[in-house]
């Protein structure tokens, strides 16, 4: 886009450089800067980051395992006695009315 030409005089004593400028204006700036940013512009869905952050890895080791099985088991165990608890309640109530 820009583009500079360096003379030089031919004589050892005097050497001389000149650039040839061209004069920029703002448009051919703008033009630029949208150009470089369309180059430039990278999709952070395409990335490798962002792919393997979608994926879990396998842990293998006996800790992470127990650990998780003890987890999912209390949670679900949890979620059971909710269930229970408010059905009981509810029966409880029910049943004292009649």
């Amino acid at each position: 886009m820009f583009s500079f030409t360096e003379s030089s005089t031919s004589n050892a004593d005097t050497c001389c450089a000149c650039f040839n400028v061209i004069n920029v204006t703002d448009e051919i700036i703008q033009q630029r800067v949208e150009e470089l940013k369309k180059t430039l512009h990278i999709d952070k869905k395409t990335t490798k980051v962002y792919k393997r952050s979608l994926i879990s890895q396998p842990d293998s080791r006996t800790s992470a395992m127990a650990t998780g099985n003890i987890f999912g088991t209390c949670v679900l165990s949890l979620l059971a006695a909710l269930v229970i608890l408010l059905d009981l309640s509810y029966l409880l109530c029910h049943h004292r009315n009649k």
